[in-house]
């Protein structure tokens, strides 16, 4: 585990504000530059907007006007998925459209990954797993 967090701390120590998993992060936060993998397809390059442990806005280049702060993180290279349980086995019969797909509104519950797959952390509501509750 503490060499994940400081594989992570390393692959994002060049943002305009580095994330910490050993605490709670701010309730505004974007992160820039990351790669979405999820049921929908491989979304390259693009700025996810999580505020309040939701998600409220995904795309390129997101430009976001506000009167509070946001803290923003390059996380160029990383891969968001959705949130996959782990120990739990899940048996799937078809693979027609329920793959799971992050959705702008859905709470912000997501894996992060390095480009080759290996994982950083796992997020509920926003927040890194194992701090603020979660």
């Amino acid at each position: 585990m503490i060499a994940t967090l400081a594989l992570a701390s390393t692959l994002l120590a060049n943002s305009s504000s580095a994330l910490d998993f050993d605490q709670c992060l701010d309730a505004r936060l974007v992160l820039r530059d990351v790669t979405i993998a999820d049921g929908s397809g491989r979304w390259s390059h693009q700025d996810v907007l999580i505020e309040n442990g939701r998600f409220t806005a995904m795309g390129r280049e997101l430009m976001i006007e506000s009167e509070t702060v946001v803290a923003e993180v390059s996380a160029a290279g990383v891969v968001i998925s959705p949130l996959v349980e782990r120990d739990v086995i899940l048996i799937r019969a078809s693979y027609d459209d329920d793959a799971p797909v992050l959705m702008v509104g859905e709470d912000a519950d997501f894996s992060m990954m390095t480009p080759d797959g290996a994982h950083l952390a796992d997020f509920r509501q926003g927040q890194p797993v194992g701090q603020c509750g979660f």
